[in-house]
């Protein structure tokens, strides 16, 4: 949904405006993707839940970068002591996550609930009649012929959180085009959704075989309608795998991506196979296989001890349901 969408639903409020801070100091429940900012003090009647934006352990965050400085890193720490304080909740994807995070994060384990991602649960309890309805709508809303293969191209960010690197989309080319042609019998369009939607990428531009989706508020709703997952180091793949579609990881830069940031997981052991070159993903889609593409997956799922099944939302409505007959 767009903001604009909530008028009259909820209260919406510019992001750290006064009446953001406002509502921090004084709502009785705080649930966010990201943290609560440490200048922030919680009351003793909050309850402060943190559902976190992706799932599984891929890409290295916070003060397990290897890129940043000593003084960032005990900058980061220090602001990582004053939100642990803060987080009585941690909805967590997979076991894997617990383990990582709640070291890097400073937060008891004992605090994470095993239940998935929220979000997620649309993918196990959607009709798959509902998901083709869905796509075509917006097949016809963009023009696109219902029988295109729709690969969507999701990169991350690249260089620190607050200046990001630019990304090129090179990977939406007649090379690749050409290879999922050939194995998929289909044309393709490329739904290019960019991380950061400030980043400029000079070769953006919509044309018959591309489409620019960053605009579109809620990644979900591009996993739902996509055909096939092209991605790098982005999180989307662990949500993207829970549908069993085709995916590829795109890692041209993998050496310096490793070297600046690192991994939690070796991205051999990650869900969907990677190439570093145009003409070795390529390769990938010409031998792809729907029964490789199953084992992996499962594979990858049991590995990291996967809590998802459907029912998040379930158990954070009970917990905040729990807080509020606390609180009040």
């Amino acid at each position: 949904m767009l903001p604009s969408e909530f008028i009259g639903k909820v209260k919406t409020v510019k992001f750290l405006s006064p009446m953001h801070l406002y509502y921090l100091l004084t709502s009785g429940m705080i649930i966010s993707n990201l943290g609560i900012e440490p200048i922030v003090p919680k009351r003793k009647k909050q309850t402060f839940m943190n559902t976190w934006h992706g799932g599984g352990a891929y890409k290295r965050v916070s003060t397990d970068l290897n890129m940043i400085s000593r003084a960032e890193r005990y900058y980061m720490r220090k602001m990582r002591q004053l939100r642990s304080r803060c987080t009585d909740y941690v909805l967590s994807s997979c076991r894997r996550f617990t383990e990582v995070s709640s070291k890097d994060f400073a937060i008891d384990s004992n605090v994470y609930v095993s239940c998935g991602s929220p979000r997620n649960d649309r993918l196990f309890n959607t009709a798959p009649e509902k998901w083709t309805h869905k796509r075509n709508l917006f097949c016809q809303k963009h023009n696109i012929d219902q029988n295109s293969l729709l690969v969507l191209y999701a990169p991350t960010f690249r260089g620190p959180y607050r200046n990001p690197h630019y990304i090129n989309n090179d990977v939406c080319n007649e090379a690749v085009i050409s290879a999922f042609r050939k194995r998929f019998g289909k044309n393709v369009v490329f739904l290019y959704r960019k991380h950061i939607s400030k980043n400029n990428v000079g070769n953006a531009t919509n044309s018959p075989c591309m489409l620019d989706v960053t605009q579109v508020p809620d990644m979900q709703d591009l996993i739902e309608i996509a055909d096939v997952l092209i991605t790098d180091y982005s999180s989307s793949i662990w949500d993207y795998c829970l549908t069993g579609k085709p995916g590829f990881i795109y890692a041209p830069d993998l050496s310096q991506y490793s070297h600046d940031r690192g991994f939690y997981t070796h991205i051999g052991r990650w869900p969907y196979p990677y190439a570093e070159t145009i003409s070795g993903l390529c390769d990938l889609i010409d031998t792809w296989s729907e029964e490789e593409n199953k084992v992996r997956i499962e594979t990858h799922k049991k590995e990291l001890g996967s809590y998802e099944c459907g029912h998040a939302s379930k158990t954070a409505a009970k917990i905040v349901s729990a807080a509020t007959e606390r609180n009040f």
